[in-house]
């Protein structure tokens, strides 16, 4: 016998299934091609106006082989507060959910419809040169817009995570979904969508860390509300679904 909670998830599960008589009707399939779903590509739904930090030029990572980065990919949790390295972390962003071609919106990561639903959030603990403090990834300028400053270690052992192992991450990203943006062109079907657009960024983030020897763990298991209220999000359009710890 299901709980309530689980019955909810496969209520939605089965909800945002595709329903075959979907292909035949012709309006459900030019929702792609209006004008205003098109203009979505380069409408971002997180907005910041803090201090800007300038991050060094993407490396061209010369001497990166594929199969030792894959074989050497893996959660590692043993961190010990280590200062972040500047240029592996503008690697790491840049390389994940950075523009690979800004005038066609193309990404280095795919995304469903092409609207390059996710954003990242950097909570810098421990770092050679930025200072510490929460701060957004700006994609188009290769920037970190400061949202708040100040040492949040004590804030993410205390109230934001189940591990408290996490604390002594170097830096923390946190990915977030503008599942609001998706829901525009896909309905229910979005929350399936932003999942999978998180996992594709996550997985490049991985690539990048093992690239650069930088531990790395992703973990769902933090307190929502904490988090989108510490980034000035919503929870409902705009949404963090999932972190990683780097040092």
């Amino acid at each position: 016998m299901f709980d309530k909670k689980v019955t909810l998830a496969e209520d939605y599960h089965f909800s945002s299934r595709n329903n075959k008589a979907y292909k035949f009707i012709k309006n459900e399939h030019l929702v792609h091609y209006r004008e205003d779903i098109l203009k979505l590509k380069n409408k971002s739904y997180v907005e910041t106006e803090g201090e800007g930090y300038p991050l060094p030029a993407p490396s061209n990572l010369q001497g990166a082989n594929l199969l030792d980065v894959l074989f050497n990919r893996k959660s590692r949790r043993n961190f010990d507060r280590s200062p972040m390295n500047t240029q592996s972390l503008s690697d790491i962003l840049y390389f994940s959910n950075g523009y690979r071609d800004i005038q066609k919106a193309a990404k280095f990561v795919p995304s469903s419809g092409g609207l390059n639903s996710v954003d990242l959030f950097v909570i810098i603990l421990s770092s050679e040169d930025l200072p510490q403090g929460i701060y957004h990834y700006d994609p188009k300028v290769h920037k970190l817009i400061s949202v708040h400053k100040g040492n949040f270690s004590t804030w993410v052992r205390e109230h934001v995570f189940y591990q408290e192992e996490y604390a002594d991450a170097s830096c923390i990203i946190v990915l977030t979904s503008t599942i609001g943006k998706l829901s525009l062109k896909y309905g229910l079907r979005s929350y399936r969508l932003s999942f999978l657009d998180v996992g594709h960024v996550s997985q490049n983030i991985y690539m990048l860390s093992s690239a650069h020897n930088v531990k790395c763990c992703a973990s769902a298991g933090f307190i929502d509300d904490e988090l989108d209220q510490a980034l000035n999000l919503d929870g409902f359009n705009v949404a963090s679904l999932l972190t990683i710890m780097l040092g």
